[in-house]
């Protein structure tokens, strides 16, 4: 079992920014995963 997870804001902004796909697509997946588990905070 994990703790609650810190996400930065840039989680997020990477998470919009369309002009680096990689970066904004692992973002996408970690938040994802945050959200599912329900471990971020």
């Amino acid at each position: 079992m994990t703790g609650p997870v810190f996400v930065d804001t840039s989680v997020l902004v990477y998470r919009a920014d369309a002009s680096d796909p990689v970066r904004q697509s692992r973002a996408d997946a970690w938040y994802r995963f945050l959200w599912r588990s329900r471990a971020g905070t």
